[in-house]
């Protein structure tokens, strides 16, 4: 294993498009595309924190701006706001994925878990093409990483304070129905585990991918000394270590 690319603050949902991997420098403020051979290139420098990206069908790139509650577009024509968050969000904007018709679903983290506020659900919300904002789900423990199966008939979102996958079914209209759980790795954190939550964590999962074959990759950031958890799972009902840094700890993921 070796360093890909190095020099950025915070760099969150890494996405590959024409070539190349792109990621957001959350706490930079920037938005970059790095070949495979490491060479990196600014895309967008913000003055906000922005932590998430997609594409629309025409290729205009979206990016979610954390602390502004905005979700950006940049185009052709330069970079300007797209939707307004505000009046639907259930705490801090965070992740976010892109389906094929355009519409831009945005977990929130219903809490500020490092300014220590009180422990509050979040939501996902739906983005439509025209910018219109909607709650697509509610009640969701920390939101974060998501990913479609199915050619986009199913969302999985990870709930890393519910210690567990979620599925959807994705109707015509982008409304979100038949939730179930779908990965479980452990009981969820409760109030009394904050904010020092990281010790009940058996695995929080957050950034999360499909693969052609159906099966999820999902990362667990918080483990024990930078313990990075990699998990392949799919239908069948099996879970598999991918990938472990610095591991001192096993675990066992129970799918319904």
């Amino acid at each position: 294993m070796q360093t890909f690319t190095a020099g950025w603050k915070f760099l969150e949902g890494l996405r590959w498009r024409d070539g190349r991997f792109w990621a957001v420098d959350c706490f930079g403020g920037k938005v970059i595309a790095v070949t495979p051979q490491g060479n990196a290139e600014t895309i967008l420098a913000h003055d906000t924190t922005v932590s998430s990206i997609g594409w629309l069908p025409e290729g205009e790139l979206v990016i979610v701006a954390m602390h502004d509650s905005q979700l950006l577009k940049l185009d052709a024509s330069g970079l300007q706001h797209f939707a307004d968050l505000s009046s639907a969000q259930r705490g801090i904007p965070n992740d976010m994925v892109t389906d094929a018709f355009g519409r831009s679903y945005i977990g929130t983290m219903g809490f500020d878990v490092q300014g220590g506020a009180p422990f509050a659900p979040g939501a996902i919300l739906r983005v439509d093409p025209d910018g219109s904002v909607h709650i697509a789900a509610d009640d969701l423990l920390f939101p974060n990483g998501m990913t479609f199966l199915d050619d986009g008939q199913t969302l999985v979102v990870a709930e890393t304070f519910g210690q567990r996958l979620t599925s959807f079914r994705v109707e015509s209209d982008g409304g979100l129905t038949d939730r179930s759980i779908w990965a479980s790795f452990g009981p969820p954190i409760r109030d009394s585990d904050l904010p020092d939550f990281v010790p009940a964590m058996v695995f929080g999962p957050d950034g999360i991918t499909a693969n052609a074959e159906g099966n999820v990759w999902v990362c667990d950031p918080f483990g024990r000394k930078a313990t990075v958890l990699g998990l392949r799972l799919n239908q069948s009902q099996k879970a598999t270590a991918a990938a472990r840094l610095t591991a001192e700890r096993k675990f066992r993921a129970s799918l319904s």
